[in-house]
């Protein structure tokens, strides 16, 4: 028994195998959609510091032993180790602290967390590791998915 087919699918089929153009056009097509996507999806470059924390009054500083440009950082991952509880620290205002006389660190960070009552896991980890060394992930710049794919293959230098 013949089985019926759709006219729809006849003129797809004969569309595209008796032009030259349709065929390659859907291609074309195709390929600037993904192209479209990966130049438009950003993805942040997130670099690990070790790092220490000091309190300041009611304001926590983060002492980091690199130069890091602090008009980027709109948020901040921390921990002890990543398969327990990663912290995130946003929108606070970070600013930098000012640097003492003996200040051993590149940079300073300082930040307030009274004003906002969910972040006392937050604050508990913080008190818990004040002159204890742990991670932070920080966030440097953003790049395009295209880029980095195919200008650094997927590694950030």
């Amino acid at each position: 028994m013949k089985l019926k087919q759709s006219q729809i699918g006849r003129f797809y089929i004969r569309l595209v195998t008796k032009s030259l153009f349709f065929f390659p056009a859907f291609v074309l097509l195709g390929m600037g959609i993904i192209l479209f996507i990966t130049i438009n999806t950003k993805l942040d470059v997130i670099k690990t510091y070790q790092v220490n924390v000091s309190k300041d009054g009611s304001a926590y500083v983060l002492l980091l032993n690199e130069e890091l440009d602090t008009q980027v950082i709109n948020k901040i991952f921390i921990y002890e180790k990543k398969n327990k509880a990663v912290y995130q620290i946003v929108d606070v205002g970070f600013y930098p602290a000012p640097m003492g006389d003996t200040a051993q660190s590149k940079t300073k960070l300082s930040f307030d967390l009274s004003s906002n009552a969910d972040n006392k896991p937050l604050i508990e980890f913080l008190d818990k590791h004040i002159g204890v060394p742990f991670k932070a992930d920080i966030p440097i710049k953003k790049i395009s998915l295209l880029e980095r794919i195919f200008t650094n293959g997927g590694v950030e230098n």
